[in-house]
């Protein structure tokens, strides 16, 4: 199997990282979301905002990270400060892999390297929000040493229904 390599993205791997987003969401939210809900919200949304979002005002303040393999986008991981209180805390905001490569070390590298610049860049502990009933999530973010916070809010997706999201946290060393 070909080497998976994180970096850095680029503009000219937005339309992969949108497909990835496009089809985790489709996929891995099938249960959360009514059809028509979920449709309209994967729809152009998830596959044609990243150009937009990644020339938006305070962009550059973030870190926006993919995994590719033989030249292919197989997901991203989008961090930065704490949207509800900047600078306070580090937040993931976004982490999608594409269902066919899911199970493949994919999110895990994409976690590991978060974790590392995050340290490196002197930050002890982070936090995400995630869907209360995206259970694959939650065990992939608990077996990746998250805990629940305790918190939770009902939120979900601009344009979408309210759903209910959990907080979870974890220290960026070992």
């Amino acid at each position: 199997m070909d080497e998976l390599v994180v970096r850095d993205a680029r503009p000219g791997d937005t339309t992969g990282i949108g497909e990835a987003h496009a089809e985790a969401w489709r996929v891995g939210f099938a249960d959360i979301f009514e059809p028509t809900d979920l449709a309209r919200l994967v729809g152009e949304r998830r596959t044609t905002r990243w150009p937009t979002e990644m020339r938006a005002p305070g962009f550059a303040s973030t870190t926006l990270l993919v995994a590719e393999r033989t030249g292919t986008v197989e997901g991203f991981l989008h961090f930065g400060p704490e949207r509800d209180a900047p600078h306070e805390r580090m937040q993931i905001y976004s982490l999608s892999v594409h269902p066919l490569a899911w199970g493949g070390g994919t999110a895990v590298a994409l976690m590991d390297e978060t974790l590392t610049r995050l340290a490196d860049r002197g930050h002890d502990d982070v936090h995400l929000w995630t869907y209360r009933d995206a259970g694959r999530a939650r065990r992939f973010y608990e077996k990746a040493g998250f805990t629940p916070t305790g918190r939770a809010k009902d939120e979900g997706p601009a344009g979408g229904p309210p759903v209910v999201e959990v907080e979870y946290t974890r220290p960026t060393g070992p």
